[in-house]
Parts: structure tokens; C-alpha cells; sequence
């Protein structure tokens, strides 16, 4: 079952806080497969499968060293050649999860050696073809590249591109390990960074081109790619961008990362003085504090997301929209981001989120901006509520990072995604991947697959991989799709039928925001 799922109950909320374990890929056999010639790479040498429905598939290829024992709250380290095939039948693990919703009698789920990746390929590549890297989202804290649609068949059968998805590290184990060296709160960032070094050396062996990939990620995924756009360490690793439901953010200040790691240590009952006895503990005893942690995150400080990207000077020397590159980017959200956590939690993200960004701001600068938002409401009740903390949680976020990209001299394009069928809470957070993948089974809500859901999916989908193919957005029922900026604002809305729009933020809410720290939201 898809950990993305919502639905309307309280069992939901249960299944949310507590993710199944998965069977893990330790692939040591070759009966009941059909097995692929040998591949030559920088790890060793690795025997994937042909699929029946056309197409090649290598799961659960190890992209760097387990990050456990010795090497555990370190960078990631590239794995030494294996002598041994490494026969990649089956997904690797999971990374450890902690859970949207925290629970006291969460059990344990996932694995701290978890860095794997998953690669598809057309049947036969006469040339090498465009690569698409997916990062799965999950609020930095669970999620896998496991989650039923991200398949990557769907992308890989049209024999236009080679399709890859990565595991990272998440919650406290990628983004609040403490002690060993200074950029401990980034190590999750620094695991994509080292599966898009292993892309890069390696993916011509399976039919792609190391010199025009793109990544792509929805979510906390989208958010990393966004962060990743402005990590000097990350120049070179991809030439192009398509982040759904992202931005750059969020982001922890170098002062407000020292104090989580206090509040780490506090949760533990050890000294900063003794923070090396973290590395002693199972997984077990560290996975429940940072489940207790997460529960407590509703306050200013947190904002509900317990578990990110912060400055380091390190990985992250400042800001990522200070450093931001040229990169194509193709960037979007949902029309009702926020409906979603408002119907089914979590809380602490809703409440918590909210709260942050008004101790940010200050208290007469939010009066202002509550005031906007209900002014400008174009319904009745505390929709206008809801379209605060969405904007606050992606969408201006995508107003800026697409800005940002254009002042560089890059080039950015922006969507919507407004088609209300798409569950019963319309177009709100996630509801997208089912037609990102073509996979209405593996939704937050399953959707009735009509003729009409089926030629949006197709549509978006030609749309991703064209501009993945060509780093220039086009997509059908639209001439042109011009380029987003501050003059025009043009966005394309995928809805029952695709249309050129303008300006999604609208006027008066644009401009409340202007001059708002990028740290506060």
C-alpha cells in the first residue's frame, strides 16, 4: 500500500504514522527472471531483467556504501568495486521512516542502508536518450522510490529517455545527524548528489546520456531539487529541472540548526559534550527521537517540518537562492496545495507552519498579509485560510525560485495543475502523481480513470518528457508556452482542457510578500 494515501477517516491518519516494512533486494538468484546481459560500471558488474510488457529494468543498484557502522552520520562514500555480479531484480531498502503524522506506537520501518537506485530503459537504445532522475517526496521524512506509481516503465516504454529513482536518507538520519562533521544536517542532500555523481559516471552503459539530465520530484522531492539548484557541490550533476509542488525551501538558518541539535540532544538526555554516544544507539532508540521530535513540531520554530536542508557552510554555504545556476526549469503546483493537510493532517504542519512564518515577519506585517488573503478570497469561509499556508508551502516558493532562474540568465516555465476530478478534495497536494505516472491505483485518492483523466495524463506526461528531451517547455493545446517572468507571469493550467493563464498568486497577494525574508518563508 501507497504511504502517499489519503483518505477522509482516522484509519488513514494511522496508516500515515505508521509505514509496513518492505522486503529488501538482496538479489542472490537468477531462477524465475529474465536476465539481462551483464553491465559494466564503476561498481562492479550488474544483471538486470527484460519486462514483459517491453523494456529493461536493473533494481536496487547500490550507489554508494551503506551508510552504517563507522560510516554512519558521514557523507556518503562511493562503493568499492564488487567482484561479485550485482544482480538487480529487486527493489533495495528503504530509507528509515519516521511518518507524517508521528506516533507513539509507530514500529519500525525501513533501513539505514538504504542508498539504492532503480534504472528503466527502452528495449533497444540505437542512441543514448535523455535521462530522468525522479526523487520521491514525503516531507523529508518518508517515502521511497518503492511507492507504487513511481514506476518507471510508463516513461521508459516510449523509448524516448531512460527513467532512473533514488533512495536518500530521511528524517533525523539525513538532515539531524549530528557530530562528525559539519554538514550533518544536509546528508540526505549530499545522497542525491552522490546518486546523480553514480548517474552521471555510469548511465551510458544502460542507454542514456550523461550530458542532458533532468531531475524531476514532487514534494519534498521537488524541494530538494529546488535546494539542490543552488548547492555549489551540485554544478554539473544535472543540466535541467522539473519540480512539482517544490521550491527552495525549507531551508534552516545556521543558528536555528544549532538549536535543533540541542533540542536532539535534550530528547536523548545526553550533553552536547557527549554527542558521540548518538552514533552508539540502535536504530530503533534514534528513530524514536526524531518521532518524538516530529511530534513537537508544531511551534515557530520547526513549522511542522522537523527534518530539512539547513546552512551548514559546508554543503550549504548560505542561502541556495543566493547561488542559484542558469538551469531550464519547468516548475508547478497544485490549485488547492493545502486542502489536503487541512482535511487529514498533519496538525502540527498546518498550525505549525503558520506560526513560524508569522514569528518571522512580525506581528503588523502578518495582520497585513491575513488582511490581504481575506480581501482577495474568491470564496466564501476559510478557503482564504487554506490559500495562506499553500502559499506559504509551495506557491511562493515557485514564484521565486522561477524569478531567481530567469535574473541568472536561465529560462523557467510555470503550471498548474487544476483539474478538480482529481480527487475529492480536487486538485490539492499529490493528487498530481497519478497522472505524472499513469497510475490512477497508486494515488492519494484512486481516480475514476476516464477517457478525459487519460488524455490529461498523456498530455503532461509528453510534456515532461519534451522538455526533458529538449530543455524547452511545449505542451499540446497550448501554441506557445511562454516563458514565466515578472512582467507577464504566464502559466499553462492543466485542467479539462489546457489553457494559458496568468499570474497564480494574483496581484495583491504578490505584492504582501515582497521584501519577506526567504527564511521565513
Amino acid at each position: 500500500m501507497n504511504r502517499r494515501k489519503f483518505i477522509s477517516s482516522a484509519a488513514s491518519l494511522a496508516v500515515l504514522a505508521s509505514p509496513s516494512v518492505r522486503a529488501t533486494g538482496k538479489n542472490l538468484t537468477t531462477s524465475s527472471r529474465n536476465p539481462l546481459p551483464p553491465v559494466k560500471t564503476s561498481s562492479g558488474t550488474i544483471i538486470g531483467q527484460s519486462q514483459a510488457g517491453g523494456g529493461r529494468v536493473w533494481k536496487g543498484i547500490p550507489y554508494a556504501t551503506p551508510p552504517i557502522g563507522d560510516l554512519r552520520g558521514r557523507s556518503p562514500t562511493p562503493l568499492h568495486y564488487q567482484h561479485s555480479p550485482i544482480y538487480a531484480f529487486d527493489y533495495g531498502n528503504e530509507a528509515v521512516q519516521v511518518g507524517l503524522v508521528p506516533s507513539d506506537d509507530q514500529k519500525l520501518a525501513g533501513s539505514e542502508d538504504c542508498l539504492y537506485l532503480n534504472i528503466w530503459s527502452p528495449a533497444v537504445t540505437a542512441n543514448t536518450l535523455p535521462v530522468i532522475v525522479w526523487i520521491h517526496g514525503g516531507g523529508f521524512v518518508q517515502g521511497s522510490s518503492l511507492d507504487e506509481p513511481f514506476d518507471g516503465s510508463v516513461y521508459a516504454q516510449t523509448g524516448e529517455v531512460v527513467f532512473v529513482s533514488i533512495n536518500y536518507r530521511l528524517g533525523g538520519f539525513g538532515y539531524l545527524m549530528p557530530g562528525r562533521y559539519e554538514g550533518y544536517c544536509n546528508l540526505g542532500l549530499e545522497d542525491q548528489m552522490a546518486a546523480l555523481r553514480w548517474i552521471k559516471a555510469n548511465i551510458a552503459e544502460f542507454g542514456g546520456d550523461r550530458n542532458n539530465i533532468t531531475v524531476m520530484g514532487e514534494s519534498a522531492g521537488a524541494m530538494s531539487i529546488g535546494i539542490l539548484a543552488g548547492t555549489p557541490s551540485a554544478a554539473g550533476l544535472f543540466d535541467k529541472a522539473i519540480i512539482q509542488s517544490g521550491g527552495m525551501r525549507p531551508v534552516w538558518t545556521n543558528e536555528d540548526r544549532l538549536i535543533m541539535q540541542s533540542a536532539l540532544c535534550q530528547e536523548l538526555k545526553i550533553s552536547e559534550n557527549e554527542i558521540e554516544k548518538i552514533f552508539t544507539l540502535s536504530t530503533a532508540e534514534l528513530n524514536k527521537a526524531f518521532i518524538n521530535l516530529a511530534a513537537k513540531s508544531g511551534n515557530p520554530l520547526m513549522g511542522g517540518e522537523a527534518f530539512h536542508p539547513g546552512i551548514d557552510g559546508v554543503v550549504l554555504p548560505d542561502h541556495p537562492l543566493k547561488n542559484v545556476r542558469p538551469i531550464p526549469l519547468l516548475i508547478g503546483h497544485c490549485a488547492n496545495e493545502g486542502h489536503l493537510f487541512f482535511e487529514v493532517g498533519p496538525k502540527t504542519l498546518t498550525s505549525g507552519l503558520v506560526s513560524k512564518v508569522r514569528d518571522k515577519v512580525g506581528e503588523n506585517k502578518w495582520a497585513t498579509i491575513q488582511d490581504t488573503y481575506q480581501r482577495s478570497a474568491d470564496q466564501p469561509g476559510n478557503q482564504w485560510v487554506i490559500d495562506l499556508f499553500s502559499d506559504c508551502f509551495v506557491g511562493l516558493a515557485s514564484h521565486r525560485l522561477a524569478l531567481a532562474v530567469k535574473e541568472v540568465g536561465g529560462q523557467a516555465w510555470c503550471y498548474r495543475y487544476d483539474y478538480n476530478n482529481a480527487s475529492k478534495l480536487g486538485a490539492t497536494h499529490a493528487t498530481d502523481i497519478a497522472l505524472t505516472f499513469g497510475r490512477p491505483e497508486g494515488t492519494p485518492a484512486p481516480l475514476p480513470w476516464t477517457p478525459q483523466t487519460h488524455l490529461l495524463s498523456s498530455t503532461m506526461r509528453a510534456s515532461f518528457i519534451h522538455f526533458a528531451i529538449h530543455g524547452v517547455a511545449k505542451t499540446a493545446g497550448v501554441d506557445e508556452w511562454p516563458e514565466y517572468d515578472k512582467d507577464t507571469l504566464h502559466f499553462v493550467s492543466f485542467d479539462t482542457s489546457v489553457q494559458l493563464k496568468q499570474d497564480f498568486l494574483g496581484k495583491s497577494r504578490r505584492q504582501v510578500w515582497e521584501n519577506v525574508s526567504i527564511y521565513a518563508v
